[in-house]
């Protein structure tokens, strides 16, 4: 399985990070990268990016995956 992130970065404030797609990027790609645009534009999300962040497998959260991921 793999775990998409899509987050800026917390060392480097201007540095956003978008990975973890695989193969999947190529059908999910401009999906993320309007998320990422809208990020970093400040513009509002059309969906929420918190729980694609990359902070999630550090921060004692407990990652699921979506019950239609299976």
């Amino acid at each position: 399985m793999r775990y998409r992130s899509s987050q800026r970065s917390r060392a480097c404030p201007a540095f956003y990070i978008a990975t973890g797609f695989s193969g999947h990027g190529f059908g999910i790609g401009p999906g993320a990268g309007k998320l990422v645009a809208d990020m970093v534009t400040g513009d509002p999300t059309l969906v929420d990016p918190a729980p694609f962040r990359l902070s999630r497998f550090t921060d004692g959260s407990n990652p699921q995956p979506h019950p239609l991921a299976s």
